[in-house]
């Protein structure tokens, strides 16, 4: 929408890109830390599924990132359900994680 995104959205005109950007790290950085902490708390049998599935989340997380910031009118669903790399990273990390429940019951 470009300049028109202002009359769409007025709430847009507080929105600063770089506080945005470095809040979208910031979340990222901690969802990683806690789904890891998680993933070494784990018993031993399922341990090293999920915490190997932690690295597809770390890609998964950098390529919503990568995508995020494009200049595009593209909503966020679409981004990660029609974006190959993203869709690879998902199908993945899902497998990692569904072999670590399957190691572990």
């Amino acid at each position: 929408m470009g300049a028109d995104a202002i009359q769409h959205r007025p709430v847009l005109r507080w929105y600063r890109r770089r506080v945005l950007r470095v809040t979208q790290v910031s979340v990222g950085a901690l969802m990683l830390a806690m789904y890891l902490i998680w993933a070494f708390g784990e018993p031993t049998g399922t341990r090293a599924w999920h915490v190997a599935s932690a690295v597809l989340l770390a890609l998964a997380l950098g390529r919503f990132g990568a995508l995020a910031t494009r200049r595009t009118v593209r909503q966020v669903e679409d981004m990660i359900t029609r974006d190959g790399p993203m869709l690879a990273c998902e199908i993945a990390w899902l497998s990692l994680f569904c072999a670590g429940l399957y190691a572990g019951g």
